[in-house]
This record gives C-alpha cells, structure tokens and sequence, in this order.
C-alpha cells in the first residue's frame, strides 16, 4: 500500500473517491428536505426498498419541466419545497441504485432496440404475465 497523506500522517486512499470537499453540498440542503418530507409521507428508509429506473426518471422530469415552466425557485403544491430540489431527490435514487448494482430495477435498458414485435417478449419477461 501507499501513503497518500502528504502533510505527515498515514492515509492508504489510493484509488478511492475523493474530492468531496469541493462538491457543491450546500445545495444539496434543499434535497434533505425533500428527503425528510418523503420520510414522514412514507418512512424515512422506504426508498431504498427500490424504485423502478423509469418511476425515478419520470418524477425526476416532472419536476424539471415545472422547473423550465415556471422557473429555478417554483415550488411543489404538496410539499412546499423546491421542484428542482425534487428532481435532484430522484436522480440521486437512481444514481444510488446503479452505484450499488440495483439492476434488478432497471426497466428502462432492456426496451434499447426493442421492436412492436418483440414487445410482448419484453413486457412478459418484465412483468411476468401476458398482456393481450
């Protein structure tokens, strides 16, 4: 192993994230409370049960086209906190989800090259029931 501390301590961090002290967080204070919102709506953990990628990508594009409606500050009716900020909830998820290999819950990839005729197919092995 190396050390990668240059100011006298040992560190062995090579290869891992870093630069964490210089990503944009504050905004990210606008995302925790949507967060707490979908806690108390729902349970504070319930999201990590998982999500659909095509659930996330929808409500993440229904905030952002109030966003491009209505502009950066519009807030949702609901919950009084920001479209944007709602929007950035949703792609975090889904971020969240491909980061650890959910891929259980991608329903998006597999309709890539898809035609009419092979939809049943699809929706079958997606949905484990044939659609008429």
């Amino acid at each position: 192993m190396k050390n990668t501390e240059t100011s006298g301590g040992t560190r062995y961090s090579e290869g891992k994230p870093s630069g964490w002290w210089y990503a944009p967080l504050k905004g990210l204070e606008y995302v925790v409370r949507v967060a707490e919102s979908g806690g108390e709506k729902y349970a504070p953990f319930d999201w990590q049960s998982g999500q659909s990628y095509s659930t996330l990508l929808d409500c993440a594009m229904r905030h952002i086209i109030e966003v491009i409606h209505l502009g950066v500050w519009a807030k949702d009716k609901e919950t009084g906190h920001l479209h944007l900020a709602h929007a950035v909830w949703n792609l975090l998820c889904l971020l969240t989800f491909m980061a650890v290999g959910r891929e259980e819950l991608d329903d998006t990839t597999v309709w890539r090259g898809v035609t009419a005729d092979d939809s049943q197919k699809v929706r079958e092995l997606l949905y484990s029931v044939r659609i008429d």
